[in-house]
């Protein structure tokens, strides 16, 4: 019994990170943030010209994604007054 429980979870995670693409897909169909939206499309494209470019458009969305995230990440403020232990 406890085999066959693995491997439903096993198959639940599947599932879940199935739908995690899923959702991301449709944010880039529904152009919910641009510029990833934009950053996806030119992947595809260039994919499709250029099918031995694989990493490096990787590389490329995978930068341009996270320059476009850094922008919401919060940011540490360190008063010049703040007691160091």
């Amino acid at each position: 019994m406890s085999r066959a429980r693995t491997n439903w979870r096993r198959l639940q995670n599947i599932r879940g990170h199935v739908a995690k693409y899923q959702t991301a897909f449709q944010s880039v169909q529904r152009w919910e943030h641009p510029p990833a939206s934009v950053a996806a499309i030119s992947c595809t494209t260039l994919l499709c010209f250029y099918p031995h470019a694989v990493l490096a458009c990787l590389l490329v969305y995978l930068m341009l994604h996270s320059l476009f995230m850094y922008r919401y990440c919060p940011k540490l403020r360190l008063s010049p007054l703040s007691k160091l232990p």
